[in-house]
Parts: structure tokens; C-alpha cells; sequence
């Protein structure tokens, strides 16, 4: 019960991180335009970001989801 709510608190942290990375994507673009710079990139640090966060919550829920079912065609027909 302990080691799924690390989980859940993992994929909680990542939601978080990348609702935080839309947000300074947002703020960026809003100051680009302020500045008359809209052909400029984001930044390494938001893209690292939300890269990172992406990682993150997809791990999570992949532990949360437990085991994966095999796909080999022969186990599922063993198993009837």
C-alpha cells in the first residue's frame, strides 16, 4: 500500500512539474510578444522541464498500472 502511493505521488509531482512547464511556456510567449521577439525558441529550462516531467509521470503510472500482459499470441491460447 506504501510503495503505490509513491507512485501516486510520483505521477502527482509530474502533473504538477508539467502544469508548471505550460505555464511558463505561457508567461514566455506572453513576454515575447511584450518584447517583439516571437521568432525566439523556448527556453533549454522549460523544455528540460517538460521533458523531464513527461518521464516522470509516465513512469509513475506505469507502475501503478502493475504488470503488463504478454503479447505472444502462444500464452494467451496456453491458458485455455
Amino acid at each position: 500500500m506504501a510503495v503505490e502511493s509513491v507512485w501516486k505521488g510520483l505521477v502527482g509531482l509530474g502533473l504538477f512539474a508539467l502544469a508548471h512547464a505550460a505555464f511558463s511556456a505561457a508567461q514566455h510567449r506572453s513576454y515575447m510578444r511584450l518584447t517583439e521577439k516571437e521568432d525566439e525558441t523556448l527556453p533549454i529550462d522549460i523544455v528540460l522541464q517538460t521533458l523531464l516531467a513527461f518521464a516522470v509521470t509516465c513512469y509513475g503510472i506505469a507502475h501503478i498500472a502493475g504488470e503488463f500482459k504478454d503479447m505472444d499470441a502462444t500464452s494467451e491460447l496456453k491458458n485455455k
